[in-house]
C-alpha cells in the first residue's frame, strides 16, 4: 500500500509541475546562486553554512536552524527530495513548508514570502 501511495503522490507532484512553465522558478548554476536569489527575494540567511549534508543534493546548506537550501543535478532529483520531505513531514504530523524550483528546493517557514520573486511550486500542505 505504501508503494502505491508514494507512486500516486509522485505522479500528482509531477503532473502539477509539468504545467507550471516559469512557475517552476529558474534553474541555478550552484548553491551560491540560489542563496543570492533567496536573499534578493527577501529571505534571510544570517548563519550560512554550506555543509552538503542533504541526501541526493549536489550542494546544500543552512541559513539558520529553520532554513535549508538545496541544489540538485536534475529536476527529477529535486522533485524526489521534495516528495521525500513532504512525506516525512506528514508522517511526523508536521506541515511541510517547501518551495520547489527547477533544480533546487528550499525548506523554510519563509517559503511563502520568497515564492513571488523566486517562482517555484509551494508545498505547504
Amino acid at each position: 500500500m505504501r508503494k502505491l501511495t508514494v507512486a500516486v503522490m509522485s505522479l500528482a507532484l509531477s503532473v502539477s509541475l509539468s504545467g507550471c512553465g516559469n512557475a517552476n522558478g529558474q534553474a541555478y548554476g550552484d548553491i551560491e546562486e540560489l542563496k543570492s536569489a533567496y536573499e534578493a527575494a527577501g529571505g534571510l540567511c544570517p548563519e550560512w553554512n554550506q555543509n552538503n549534508q542533504v541526501i541526493g543534493a549536489l550542494q546544500s546548506g543552512d541559513c539558520d536552524s529553520s532554513t535549508v537550501l538545496m541544489f540538485f543535478g536534475s529536476p527529477e532529483d529535486a522533485k524526489d527530495r521534495a516528495l521525500d520531505l513532504k512525506n516525512s513531514s506528514k508522517s511526523y504530523g508536521l506541515t511541510p513548508s517547501l518551495l520547489l524550483g527547477e533544480n533546487w528546493l528550499i525548506n523554510s517557514k519563509y517559503v511563502e514570502l520568497v515564492e513571488p520573486k523566486l517562482g517555484g511550486l509551494l508545498i505547504v500542505d
